[in-house]
């Protein structure tokens, strides 16, 4: 794949940093899946303009999961799921670009290398894939698996924080795990539910209220009272809603796309713009 050369650092120019980030991923039902090492490189040191002037890698969004998931319902095509183990985010550099070697780098040998329909989704380094004939994903699995090293995840059960449950007549879509870990991460597994999404009073705009004293939740969270206390109702909504999710019909073409959308009349107390919401359906399949 050449993603990098090993090189003398030339004159005048300054490597940036790197370091190792290791994770534990695991499974719907808690259980250790495996252990992951990913080497970051650190960027926040270079400079927009001098060191570099654009970074962006293109990968699948849940919009775009949710819409493909729609259409293979609807003609009933069966998902697979791979995991590449070792994966870049592949974009175009117009600059050089010089790292310091990794912790514990040792140089080894580098390994490259009637119509049917084939569809991957690809988000880093997990990748869906669907189509008309599964003898044909396959093969594909099994080309990529010479090229790569991948871990064959058989029959796709959960992507993206999106556990996917199939019938016969129907796919499931829920994010139940997504939300229990979210709620244990908030410590909230004791708190009340609420039936709506957010406080019926609540306005993000001239918020004057206290800042948040404890900085670990700023970072991951608002940074004001009001905001917190608006957040907190969400996280309780959530509870309350776990099991929902998102029907998907096998009895549907794909061919016809709905909106709707809900203007509430100048409702911006600052700007007395119209505030609005809207949702977009693929034949009866809620996608956006």
């Amino acid at each position: 794949m050449e993603v990098w050369d090993i090189f003398d650092l030339p004159e005048g120019h300054k490597p940036i940093g790197c370091k190792w980030v290791y994770k534990i991923k695991r499974k719907p039902d808690g259980i250790v899946d495996k252990y992951k090492a990913r080497l970051v490189a650190k960027g926040f040191n270079q400079v927009e303009g001098l060191d570099y002037f654009k970074s962006f890698s293109t990968v699948a969004n849940s919009v775009t999961v949710r819409v493909l998931l729609a259409l293979a319902a609807g003609k009933a095509w069966i998902f697979h799921q791979i995991d590449i183990n070792n994966v870049f985010l592949h974009g175009y550099l117009d600059e050089e670009i010089y790292m310091t070697l990794p912790e514990g780098y040792k140089e080894d040998q580098k390994h490259r290398k009637g119509e049917v329909q084939l569809i991957l989704t690809v988000y880093v380094n997990d990748i869906l894939i669907t189509g008309t004939l599964e003898s044909v994903i396959l093969e594909v699995k099994s080309f990529l698996h010479k090229e790569f090293s991948i871990k064959d995840l058989g029959i796709a059960k959960y992507f993206l924080g999106i556990k996917i449950a199939r019938s016969t007549n129907e796919m499931f879509l829920t994010q139940q795990k997504y939300i229990r870990d979210k709620i244990a991460n908030m410590k909230m597994e004791k708190a009340s539910v609420v039936a709506t999404p957010l406080l019926h009073d609540w306005h993000a705009h001239n918020d004057d209220s206290p800042l948040i004293i404890n900085s670990s939740v700023y970072r991951r969270l608002h940074p004001t009272d009001n905001n917190w206390r608006a957040t907190l109702h969400v996280v309780r909504y959530l509870k309350g809603t776990i099991r929902h999710g998102l029907f998907y019909s096998t009895h549907q073409d794909g061919s016809r796309l709905k909106s709707y959308c809900d203007s509430d009349w100048k409702k911006c107390p600052l700007t007395r713009k119209s505030v609005t919401g809207y949702c977009v359906l693929l034949d009866s399949a809620l996608v956006f």
